[in-house]
């Protein structure tokens, strides 16, 4: 079964370091991981921690998204063609931001970022979402380890997006800044589609960076995306079978529509190269077979709602805002 995946840590990954490839398996999202797994299109965020010359890390990862491509076409392709996906090679890529700090410096007229971005936009076809802030605090509101809400810069920025066809992304906000960036689109009406993606049901697993039932049911009134998330803190100690009791509790909030999925996957010994983020056998893009296994043996679910879960529910999504081409070839 074919699968769109909405979050990976590929492009962090290569600015690194020189040295690094598409190869590498200790990315956990590498070209022979990805063809393994069946990954139809794979989105890739630019990221960099907020800090002095952030947008400048930003713009190195989005010169190595666009030469991806083209050093590697035999497993790369850049998303906007008329076909969107025709086989399985080469992988349907497809840029995304997490934390506007990638884009925006923290001591710039805002203006400056807004026009970076819609150069980027422009260039590329389309840029799927962009998370307002990372764990921390910036210029636009509040991230997950924070109780902050939206800035004056933030109300801005997503007026800025108006009608871009570019989503907001919740996966690393505050629930503050969540529920102010839903207040700030209502009262302005913007049109700016909501996702999370790569979050899981905090009802289900007590952390900050999973989703409270509130904000589940406000993506999903807004017919938004959530991604599931398969590192091991955010899925539940319990093991990888927990995946199991987020997908019916985000099924029970009527969310059958609006499931898919955001490995996350990461090159984890940049981070705590002794700490396990990831279940054995379920650590990198190859385990998308065995996912699907497990799924279908754990939940009693239809071909075309297991589909649904694995690409349908992000095709329809990307190809609302986005895509004129076939999508008639995903199965």
């Amino acid at each position: 079964m074919d699968i769109v995946d909405l979050h990976c840590d590929m492009l962090a990954y290569l600015q690194a370091d020189a040295t690094n490839t598409p190869h590498d398996p200790q990315v956990r999202c590498s070209t022979s991981q990805l063809q393994k797994g069946g990954v139809r299109l794979q989105v890739m965020p630019i990221f960099a921690d907020t800090a002095p010359g952030s947008e400048h890390i930003g713009c190195q990862q989005y010169q190595l998204f666009k030469s991806l491509s083209e050093q590697y076409p035999s497993y790369f392709k850049q998303f906007g063609s008329d076909d969107l996906v025709t086989t399985s090679t080469p992988v349907t890529i497809m840029l995304a931001i997490e934390n506007a700090s990638a884009v925006f410096g923290d001591d710039e007229p805002l203006y400056l970022g807004i026009d970076r971005l819609m150069k980027m936009q422009e260039d590329l076809g389309q840029i799927l979402y962009l998370s307002l802030t990372y764990n921390g605090e910036n210029r636009f509101g509040g991230g997950a380890m924070t109780e902050c809400g939206i800035t004056e810069d933030g109300k801005r920025l997503l007026q800025a997006l108006d009608d871009t066809g570019i989503a907001v992304d919740f996966s690393h906000a505050s629930d503050k800044l969540a529920h102010d960036v839903i207040d700030t689109i209502d009262s302005y009406d913007i049109n700016v589609p909501l996702m999370a993606s790569h979050s899981n049901m905090r009802a289900v697993t007590d952390c900050t960076r999973n989703l409270p039932d509130d904000l589940v049911r406000e993506i999903i009134a807004r017919d938004g995306l959530i991604g599931l998330n398969f590192i091991r803190h955010f899925v539940g100690e319990q093991g990888v079978g927990n995946l199991v009791r987020h997908i019916d509790h985000l099924f029970s909030l009527g969310g059958e529509y609006n499931t898919c999925l955001g490995a996350d996957f990461f090159h984890c010994e940049s981070f705590q190269p002794d700490k396990q983020y990831f279940f054995d056998s379920y650590d990198n893009a190859s385990c998308y077979p065995k996912v699907i296994d497990l799924l279908r043996r754990r939940l009693t679910l239809t071909e075309d709602t297991l589909a649904r879960i694995t690409h349908r529910n992000a095709l329809r999504r990307i190809a609302r805002y986005h895509c004129t081409g076939n999508l008639e070839n995903f199965k």
